[in-house]
């Protein structure tokens, strides 16, 4: 801050007189005993000691001049001590200026780094949201496909132990029944006959399935079930009844 000048202000006692040539001893007595009275007062009400009396010098000659001097010279201390405040006002609004302006911007950087770290947070959580989700459905899906080939591969293993074991079963009894005596016509026409009593119970399994499953979406009453097809006996069958029969 700048070095302002500092105006002081000194009180300056002027003993007026109204003493003039023309006026009479007795006057200009009274008038000095008066003044100089006022002076001891003055000096008394300022807690300061009362000067000599060779000290205080009685002045006849204050006209409109002086006055006009004093006042102007009043005036001027009032000026500067004005102009002095002011600029010292001025220091003072321009300094809160800066500090106000300091920190609003300290706390708009606060603000800010604050926003910065409260997004980071919330984009690691939604990452980590996402990555989690993204896991556990391919975790499911790979869980999915992973039983559906299972199942898959045990159902085609049943199918293809069925046929080897009913083709087994056939060797079996074909040689069991040639053993026996038949001819290989009539082995033919029993194997081919019981494929065909397989065939029947496997399709009359699968009409069945279809028929309820049409029954459950349609018809609030269960129908009773279809009798199985029975295939009708052949020579062959009538004839192989008394062989072995592995179903």
């Amino acid at each position: 801050m700048s070095a302002h000048p500092v105006v002081k202000l000194k009180k300056v006692a002027v003993v007026k007189s109204t003493h003039s040539p023309n006026s009479t001893a007795n006057a200009s007595d009274a008038i000095n005993a008066r003044s100089l009275a006022q002076v001891v007062a003055a000096v008394n009400r300022e807690g300061g000691t009362v000067p000599d009396v060779k000290d205080v010098h009685l002045s006849s000659a204050v006209g409109l001049d002086a006055r006009l001097a004093d006042t102007e010279q009043l005036a001027a201390s009032l000026g500067a001590a004005t102009r002095g405040v002011h600029a010292l006002i001025a220091r003072a609004i321009e300094l809160t200026e800066q500090r106000c302006r300091a920190e609003g911007q300290r706390a708009v950087d606060v603000a800010t780094a604050s926003a910065v770290r409260s997004t980071e947070r919330r984009m690691t959580v939604e990452r980590e949201a996402a990555v989690r989700q993204a896991v556990a459905e391919t975790w499911a899906e790979a869980k999915a496909k992973e039983q559906a080939a299972v199942e898959r591969a045990v159902h085609e293993t049943e199918l293809r132990c069925a046929e080897e074991q009913r083709i087994a079963v056939q060797l079996a009894t074909s040689a069991i029944n040639l053993e026996w005596g038949k001819s290989q016509e009539e082995v033919a026409a029993e194997n081919a006959a019981k494929s065909f009593e397989q065939a029947a119970r496997a399709a009359g399994a699968a009409l069945m399935a279809a028929q309820g499953l049409q029954w459950r979406g349609h018809a609030p009453a269960k129908p009773a079930a279809a009798a199985p097809v029975e295939p009708k006996p052949t020579d062959a069958t009538q004839g192989s009844s008394g062989g072995l029969e592995f179903f």
